[in-house]
């Protein structure tokens, strides 16, 4: 038998939940299984909030002063840290809030957009999709050459690398071991593509004809949110990448993260 969802949280209810950031919304468990870490709005900022599932409560309400919005957040395996993509004075950086000293360390530090944060197995890298000018793309559009790939961010030597070098889009990464999946838009319809990061391979993951929006992986088994039949439903998928068709691929590069947004882009006041 199915698994009957069950209504933990309602919001647009209270004070406290005013709204949910639609599409750029992440839950995630701490290490206890009981309690989701997740952001919402409320009538004077967005806060992030620990729900005890068993307990049917908030057990913690974690206030960021200064940030206008935050989105999507990801909690360390070892549950002491939250990495988060927010807006500041304009700007969407990346930050990583540590839950026992309650201090604010800053990864990214441009005008440009960086988002989607996920955490490697053993907690020492960050998997994030950054938007930054493209050689690809040469239209009379503005902002036209922007381009999304996936970039790693490495805590101990605090490196950024690129990932994937794309002519089309790539975002939404989440990791299966030593290997980066994120959805790709090289081809007519959106699907997951896989980086084995230690063998230099990529393959492509899924064959959706209808299109998914986002997943996540545990122990081989990955959960997809696809469009199928007028509405978004989720798909169990197990051992999905042990009969991929695997290519050569190139190794991630060190990338700088030059602040050249105003060099590069005439605003007007």
């Amino acid at each position: 038998n199915l698994f009957k969802p069950k209504l933990i949280l309602k919001g647009e209810s209270t004070p406290d939940f005013e709204s949910f950031h639609y599409n750029r919304n992440k839950l995630c468990w701490l290490p206890d299984n009981s309690t989701i870490v997740f952001v919402a709005s409320n009538f004077k900022n967005d806060r992030i909030y620990l729900f005890n599932t068993k307990k049917r409560k908030i057990v913690k309400t974690i206030e960021l002063p200064g940030f206008t919005s935050i989105y999507e957040i990801d909690v360390s395996h070892k549950g002491d840290q939250i990495v988060f993509s927010a807006q500041k004075d304009e700007n969407v950086n990346l930050y990583i809030y540590d839950l026992n000293a309650k201090t604010i360390s800053q990864i990214t530090n441009d005008y440009y957009e960086e988002s989607q944060p996920k955490w490697s197995v053993d907690d020492d890298k960050i998997a994030f999709t950054g938007e930054r000018p493209s050689k690809y793309k040469n239209k009379d559009h503005l902002f036209y050459n922007l381009s999304k790939q996936i970039y790693i961010y490495y805590l101990k030597n605090k490196n950024i690398c690129q990932l994937t070098f794309d002519t089309k889009d790539n975002y939404s990464p989440f990791w299966i071991g030593d290997s980066l999946a994120f959805i790709s838009e090289k081809n007519e319809f959106i699907n997951y593509d896989i980086i084995d990061i230690k063998k230099s391979q990529r393959a492509q993951l899924t064959y959706f004809l209808s299109g998914v929006l986002d997943a996540d992986n545990y122990k081989n088994k990955i959960l997809y949110s696809i469009f199928y039949n007028n509405g978004w439903d989720l798909y169990l998928s197990v051992d999905s990448i042990n009969s991929l068709n695997w290519k050569k691929y190139q190794t991630p590069r060190i990338t700088n993260f030059n602040d050249d947004f105003f060099k590069r882009y005439s605003i007007g006041d």
